[in-house]
């Protein structure tokens, strides 16, 4: 179809903001004007072109609009708070199409991704031992960059007690987002003695943003100094030395004693299905560690280990429980120097049941339409592992909230019942929730629209006096108003509004609403007009009312007649 339209100018797109700020894990939402400046109804298809996908949300991405006329989309943008999703500006274009004609219309805007920032410490091992011959003792820092945003980091360690030195193979690196990295920890005791009974120093490792020194993270470590001997020890020694050094010299080295100088289970109280860290450290002539779960038969680690693996831990995922346990841990060492066993206990308290399934808000955008149409659902709901939708059983995501269908009826007018069930989490004790709403498919040939109230206000009307025609309609895409002359007093009205006009004599208004299909339906209102009525005069109080007479002429005045002063 030939258009006087420039090519350019058919479709006309404005945005509602073209500089769009999201916060990561917050949703925007930018208005799109569609203008169809063509001579024919179109329907629009609304695309974003630019940026992720996954960042747009588009409920309703088409819309139909008459020659001449306006319409609008809503575009949800929500960036998830990933360390994937960087902080910056990003220009997009908002593509509208006409689906009859093809005609194109663009509008270009900038998304700008908020910076957050995050970071997360981790340490292995997390126990040492120092010894006189081998104070130092090396650790992994492990440093991850949890934001959106490169971040400068500085790693300081420190023990409340300052036993202890610390160095760093380096103490401030940088992190791109999502980037990982290990940095060795050297930690040694100040001071080493000859004699005396093991001390076990507690340190914390803490990484701080430059950027930010609110954002940091921290991580917990101990380190167990050794003397050379203990006391008891060193008198076992010198008994040993004075009484019996030739029997020594001769005599075979026996095997050096399998001692577990630590065995520790972090936390000691956790929730089931969760993780714990069980970490040891052994010294003496060994061939192989066992780790069991309450019961010797129950092993859960088995290992013959190297020279290297003396100290080491592992992560155990606790069991399913429905009411408070207590899980006991055995480690165990054996070998050429002996067997020996450490147990830790761990409280076990029954994982909290997710929370019931909720549906606050199940509703369409129009009850009626025509047949061919879709019907767009939009709900709100909350800790439902999935939706299902009947008619038809159609299983949705916990994740999703709104659906486009095409009906298909098999006669017309058919009314459907839609029903959607938000389902319960796993080991929810909640049952399943529903909401229903109806929606009725009717003919092209049928107007959906409806008229809810036309009137005039005030009620009176009075010759030459201005009032209000207001009116309310149901899924309008136009409201005109003319009256019985033929004038126009209104085209392209909104669905609720109201006119001002001026009653000079009887006069009928015929409002029509025209439905996305064409089809109209019409209303008319009569306005009779009243003549104003004659102001009254009351009397003031105490005033003679009998005849009077003005010089110059007599009047005779009828009580029955006289009109009351106004006030």
């Amino acid at each position: 179809m030939s258009s006087t339209v420039p090519d350019t100018a058919k479709v006309v797109v404005t945005l509602s903001d073209t500089d769009i700020t999201v916060d990561p894990g917050h949703v925007t939402r930018v208005t799109v004007d569609i203008t169809n400046k063509q001579h024919e109804l179109d329907r629009m298809l609304v695309d974003v072109e630019g940026i992720d996908i996954e960042w747009v949300n588009i409920p309703v991405p088409a819309v139909n609009i008459g020659a001449g006329e306006k319409g609008q989309v809503i575009i949800n943008f929500r960036v998830g708070r990933t360390s994937e999703n960087p902080a910056g500006s990003y220009p997009f274009v908002v593509k509208v199409q006409a689906m009859e004609t093809g005609e194109v219309g663009l509008a270009q805007a900038i998304l700008t991704v908020k910076e957050y920032r995050s970071l997360q410490l981790d340490m292995n091992p997390r126990r040492a031992s120092a010894t006189f011959t081998r104070p130092l003792n090396d650790f992994d820092i492990q440093v991850l960059n949890l934001g959106n945003v490169e971040q400068t980091v500085e790693l300081t360690a420190l023990d409340p007690d300052e036993e202890c030195a610390f160095e760093f193979d380096m103490d401030r690196l940088n992190l791109r987002p999502g980037e990982s990295t290990s940095i060795p920890l050297v930690v040694r005791p100040k001071y080493s003695s000859w004699i005396g009974k093991p001390r076990l120093f507690g340190f914390t490792v803490t990484a701080r943003s430059v950027e930010d020194n609110y954002i940091n993270s921290k991580t917990q470590g101990q380190i167990e100094r050794y003397s050379l001997i203990s006391p008891a020890l060193g008198v076992f020694f010198l008994l040993m030395i004075l009484g019996a050094g030739g029997y020594l010299l001769l005599k075979p080295n026996p095997p050096a004693r399998v001692r577990i100088s630590s065995f520790t289970v972090t936390p000691q109280t956790a929730v089931s299905g969760s993780s714990i860290m069980v970490s040891w450290n052994v010294q003496g002539d060994y061939k192989r560690f066992t780790l069991s779960e309450n019961d010797a038969s129950n092993q859960i680690y088995y290992t013959p280990p190297s020279a290297q693996e003396s100290s080491g831990n592992m992560k155990i995922t606790l069991n399913q429980v429905s009411k408070p346990t207590t899980e006991r841990f055995v480690f165990t060492a054996s070998g050429p120097g002996g067997r020996v066993s450490s147990a830790q206990d761990v409280t076990v308290n029954p994982a909290p049941l997710p929370p019931k399934p909720e549906l606050t808000n199940f509703e369409t955008e129009s009850s009626e339409i025509h047949d061919g149409e879709e019907v767009n659902f939009s709900w709100v709901g909350a800790n439902a592992s999935s939706y299902i939708l009947d008619p038809g059983d159609q299983k949705l995501s916990g994740e999703q909230e709104s659906l486009q269908l095409k009906p298909n009826p098999p006669s017309l007018p058919y009314t459907y019942t839609y029903t959607l069930r938000a389902m319960p989490l796993p080991n929810s004790l909640g049952k399943p929730v529903k909401r229903s709403v109806t929606v009725t498919v009717v003919s092209p040939s049928t107007c959906i629209s409806k008229v809810i109230g036309f009137r005039v206000v005030p009620s009176v009307v009075y010759f030459g006096a201005k009032v209000q025609l207001k009116w309310d309609v149901l899924r309008a895409q136009t409201v005109s108003i003319v009256d019985d002359l033929g004038n126009t007093l209104g085209t392209g009205l909104p669905s609720e509004g109201h006119l001002d006009v001026t009653v000079n004599a009887v006069t009928k208004y015929t409002l029509t609403a025209t439905d996305n299909g064409g089809q109209t339906t019409s209303t008319t209102l009569q306005i009779v007009p009243q003549p104003r009525p004659i102001p009254t005069i009351t009397a003031p109080s105490g005033t003679q009312t009998g005849p009077t007479t003005t010089p110059g002429n007599s009047t005779s005045a009828n009580p029955a007649n006289s009109a009351p002063a106004s006030k």
